[in-house]
């Protein structure tokens, strides 16, 4: 018999053992009151501006806003940009966000660019202090036309036009209305969260970090 006919069965043996144990592990590490560090280390490279003693506790994903082409004079210059950008190996695109609220009541937006023509690196390009407020839909941008884009992170979740508005700076954007909480029990639309405090916002942390048997 050959031996290598059985290399592949090993190996999806292999993964589904893997997988079981990463599960029960991480069950039994949110049991043990560490789920929201879980969920904090799963985004933290996302944000370069966090302090050594703040934590993510919320998250929601999106796209930058990028304004329609709505006349056939700015769709013709979008198609000769393309055409024009395809020479050189590099293309357009809407860039992916991620907005995250921490202990501190902070709500920072990181957002994708492109390095060396290559896509997924993130930086923080707003960072909101606590009492951050949120203007939705239509008010968030009065003068916008078109549909929504499709929402590539739920199905069965809209993506909100959101303006997000501090003290001395805004940030304009389109967010999944699934977003996700720690301690949470089910996706929340970031228009029920803020604005938030700090003390409201760390004993989010404090809360969910409490062992099952504790809480």
């Amino acid at each position: 018999m050959n031996m290598l006919y059985l290399v592949p069965v090993v190996g999806i043996v292999g993964m589904l053992f893997y997988t079981r144990w990463a599960q029960a592990n991480v069950r039994k590490r949110a049991a043990a009151g560490e789920g929201p560090q879980m969920f904090h280390d799963s985004f933290a490279d996302k944000f370069e501006v966090l302090s050594p003693d703040e934590r993510l506790i919320g998250m929601w994903m999106g796209l930058a806003y990028v304004t329609p082409d709505t006349t056939v004079g700015q769709v013709a210059a979008t198609v000769a940009k393309e055409m024009a950008l395809s020479l050189i190996n590099k293309s357009t695109y809407t860039p992916t966000i991620y907005v995250g609220l921490t202990t501190h009541g902070r709500v920072l937006v990181s957002e994708e660019y492109t390095e060396m023509g290559k896509r997924n690196n993130f930086k923080v390009v707003c960072a909101l202090p606590a009492g951050a407020r949120v203007i939705s839909g239509q008010a968030a941008k009065p003068d916008h036309q078109g549909a929504p884009p499709r929402n590539t992170y739920s199905a069965d979740a809209p993506m909100e036009l959101v303006r997000l508005v501090g003290q001395n700076e805004q940030y304009l954007g389109w967010l999944s209305a699934a977003g996700s909480m720690t301690g949470a029990s089910t996706f929340l639309s970031i228009t029920s969260v803020l604005p938030i405090t700090p003390e409201a916002a760390a004993s989010v942390w404090q809360r969910s970090s409490k062992p099952v048997a504790a809480a």
